[in-house]
């Protein structure tokens, strides 16, 4: 029945971090058709974020969305500024464009959409960021000026801990920040993709203004160390943060990026690795979406065993009978010193929780990202190909073959597996060794 007028209901915001994450596997587990609602989706986000750009932040040029949207593709920062002020966040969803781009290199249509909504985040990110001069960028502790900055942003969903009162040692939490790690990354990633569809476009509108971009981030786009570990906050200095936090935002240029990896032997890739490692001990990962993503940085630090454990406790600890993946119950920690996004998970029954459908009688509600970042985690293990350039000779598309292989999957096969630059991969293994494999230029540009 059609509803009477005034009588339409608008359904809460909708994650957009989380939107990002149910489409990691669409390319590459060839599932290209999945996508085909997400292209217009995103257009049109674009299109409304021309206006939250312009009444937000007075910036004329490009687009930006945040954290939270709906089905009217609203790109303001829509409820909590604790969870809904990512201002990379809009960004980080329009790169499933680039990706299925790069699965389907002939098809001009995703090339040019791509290419536009990208570019308007990069004419946006040109304009809105702040560019500081040396003596603040070194009162900040980056290391080059001058240097742009984000915010007030967050890094999702985390918070960080500062000295309230070094006499009485007080600590306090904040959640806003300045160009946080995930940023960075995000920039680097937005700007390094759309100069590859420029050079393949043959020309685009924005190529200086991604150059611009790219040469002014924190340490040329380069994850900042800091004792060991990957710095989240480089901006703000003298902080800490939580280590047991089920958001893993401080590592998005290992995964979903791709600036970091082992086989470059540096040192933020081995901060990288000792982030994760340090902050699984602490407890990290204790939702399913939260361990689908650990499983998918294990799989880029080529650690199969490691990446057989997260999917174990993935599937363990946060899938109901029926294989539905699960956000359980948290609690707040830190509550004395008022953290306002610092949870670990609640108590799990003594007894395996009864399923209702999508809900469990303790509490555990279904969520679709533990499902299919599930599946992205498995695909990673089998197969990577995000190094590489689709138009550089000198640094070719890489095709790296069971890259992380579990140690229990001894003998197996796949087929139909997507990589960049237009190829179907089936592989077979046999005693944890690769068999063989046929590759096919299926959609070769």
């Amino acid at each position: 029945a059609r509803p009477r007028a005034g009588r339409i209901r608008r359904r809460g915001p909708r994650r957009r971090r989380h939107l990002s994450r149910r489409y990691w596997a669409a390319a590459t587990a060839n599932l290209e058709q999945s996508l085909e609602p997400l292209a217009p989706f995103l257009k049109g986000l674009a299109e409304k974020g021309v206006e939250t750009a312009k009444n937000w932040y007075g910036v004329e040029r490009g687009w930006v969305a945040h954290g939270y949207t709906d089905v009217w593709r609203d790109g303001r920062a829509l409820g909590e500024n604790k969870w809904a002020l990512c201002v990379t966040c809009g960004a980080w969803a329009a790169l499933a464009l680039a990706d299925a781009s790069e699965h389907r290199p002939s098809d001009e249509s995703k090339l040019r959409t791509a290419l536009d909504v990208l570019g308007g985040a990069v004419e946006f990110f040109d304009a809105y960021c702040e560019r500081v001069d040396g003596a603040t960028a070194s009162k900040l502790g980056l290391p080059n000026a001058p240097a742009l900055l984000t915010g007030p942003t967050t890094s999702p969903e985390n918070s960080y801990r500062f000295e309230k009162n070094a006499t009485a040692r007080k600590y306090a939490w904040g959640f806003v920040a300045l160009m946080p790690a995930i940023d960075v990354a995000v920039l680097y990633r937005v700007c390094d993709a759309y100069l590859e569809l420029c050079d393949r476009a043959k020309g685009c509108a924005h190529r200086e203004a991604a150059r611009r971009v790219t040469d002014g981030l924190p340490n040329k786009g380069r994850p900042l160390v800091r004792d060991g570990r990957i710095d989240e906050y480089p901006a703000t200095p003298g902080v800490a943060f939580d280590d047991a936090h089920r958001h893993w935002s401080g590592l998005w240029a290992l995964y979903p990026g791709r600036q970091l990896s082992p086989r470059d032997k540096d040192e933020a890739y081995a901060a990288a690795a000792a982030t994760l490692h340090a902050k699984l001990a602490a407890g990290g990962g204790h939702t399913g979406w939260s361990r689908a993503w650990a499983a998918c940085l294990a799989a880029r630090t080529l650690d199969g065993a490691l990446l057989e454990t997260q999917l174990l406790a993935l599937v363990g600890e946060f899938f109901m009978a029926n294989l539905l993946a699960t956000h359980p119950p948290l609690k707040p920690t830190f509550k004395g010193q008022k953290c306002e996004t610092c949870f670990d998970r609640a108590p799990p029954p003594a007894k395996p929780a009864a399923t209702q459908g999508t809900v469990t009688k303790s509490g555990d509600v279904f969520q679709l990202d533990g499902n299919l970042g599930f599946l992205a985690a498995v695909v990673e293990g089998l197969l990577q190909s995000h190094r590489g350039s689709l138009v550089d000779a000198a640094d070719p598309v890489e095709l790296h073959l069971l890259p992380a292989l579990p140690p229990s999957w001894s003998d197996g096969a796949v087929t139909g597996l997507r990589a960049r630059g237009g190829y179907e991969v089936d592989v077979a293994w046999s005693a944890g060794r690769l068999a063989n494999a046929t590759i096919k230029a299926v959609d070769a540009a």
